[in-house]
């Protein structure tokens, strides 16, 4: 069974235990890189499945997390399709190759970028900040599938490798949280 997201939340957690720094109530690293996610490989109902396991088993509600960040996802959605959408439309001299095929906003997640290759499709994300235990899980899995829906309803070629990359700007957890939702 693959647990991708789920140990890469665990290796990041230990590493941020063990060498981040206390910052406002938190332990922190900064510059965080997750890279390497390859998407073709994964199956993404599985790897939800995890995740929502992992939440259980620390006693947070799943439904709660997903219902603050689904209107933020389905905004950063729209916004990177119309991106794509935009810019095959109105300059003619770009194609599914294009690295214009970018949205950015002021909110933690704050910029993602499709670069289309036919040999691998790729998604960059920078993230401002994220608490690795409550949001970062669920940050991760929106990536792999923003990656897959874009390429799908954009009308992309095919690609046989499909990948995630994601830079954290301050990866932390609360020493000290309130309530786990």
């Amino acid at each position: 069974m693959s647990k991708i997201i789920v140990d890469k939340i665990i290796e990041l957690t230990e590493q941020i235990k063990k060498n981040g720094h206390d910052v406002n109530g938190t332990k922190e690293l900064t510059g965080v890189c997750v890279s390497g996610i390859e998407v073709s490989k994964m199956n993404l109902v599985e790897e939800e499945n995890n995740v929502r396991n992992y939440y259980s088993s620390l006693g947070i509600n799943t439904q709660a997390i997903r219902s603050l960040e689904h209107n933020l996802y389905e905004f950063i959605y729209r916004g990177l399709r119309q991106a794509v959408e935009q810019t095959l439309y109105f300059d003619k001299t770009q194609d599914y190759t294009s690295r214009r095929f970018i949205f950015s906003t002021t909110d933690c997640i704050s910029h993602v970028q499709i670069l289309y290759r036919p040999e691998q499709a790729s998604l960059f994300m920078y993230i401002r900040s994220t608490d690795v235990i409550k949001l970062f899980p669920w940050d991760m899995l929106f990536a792999c599938k923003l990656l897959n829906r874009v390429l799908l309803e954009s009308g992309f070629p095919e690609s046989k490798k499909r990948c995630v990359a994601i830079m954290v700007g301050s990866a932390h957890f609360y020493l000290n949280p309130a309530a786990m939702y």
